[in-house]
């Protein structure tokens, strides 16, 4: 969600501003970030062990 990512809300901001529930926020928004770092070409096991991250042309972020 936009409002997390881009617009730097809190979870709570970001429910309450939407009128949805907290746990609605935070399931869409691991979902969101979990499909971006798929399109970046990240696996996602590198995310959760904090290891430091490249992509598929050896760049490292």
């Amino acid at each position: 969600m936009h409002l997390v990512g881009a617009h730097r809300l809190t979870y709570e901001e970001a429910a309450t501003v939407s009128w949805i529930p907290i746990g609605t926020i935070k399931s869409r928004v691991n979902r969101a970030r979990l499909r971006l770092t798929e399109l970046l070409g990240y696996a996602p096991e590198e995310l959760m062990r904090g290891q430091s991250l490249q992509t598929r042309t050896g760049r490292q972020s």
